[in-house]
């Protein structure tokens, strides 16, 4: 089945849309809410399993405000975050000392 997909926005944020292409209209529906770092490849690749699935299914992204991030929250920034956290062994994790030194 092909999934069709879309960035939205809507009065007050933004999102990642997938639906099945050739569905009849009107579609059931799946709000998917993101993890820690927001709509990445991961969040849209559920998104798009449950379109494949015979549903609509919206990710919104709950850091954009009227579909843009605050610097802080940044695509960019949250990447970096991911990066180090996942290079970092436990114990930065953990403790703010050895967090700081990293």
């Amino acid at each position: 089945m092909s999934i069709a997909t879309s960035s939205v926005s809507f009065e007050g944020g933004s999102g990642y849309l997938a639906w099945p292409e050739r569905a009849t209209k009107p579609l059931p529906a799946v709000i998917v809410i993101q993890e820690v770092w927001g709509v990445d490849s991961h969040i849209r690749d559920v998104t798009q399993r449950i379109a494949a699935a015979g549903y609509a299914a919206l990710a919104p992204d709950l850091y954009a405000i009227n579909g843009q991030r605050p610097t802080e929250l940044a695509v960019e920034r949250v990447v970096e975050v991911q990066q180090f956290l996942n290079a970092a062994p436990p114990v930065v994790r953990h403790d703010a000392t050895a967090r700081n030194a990293e």
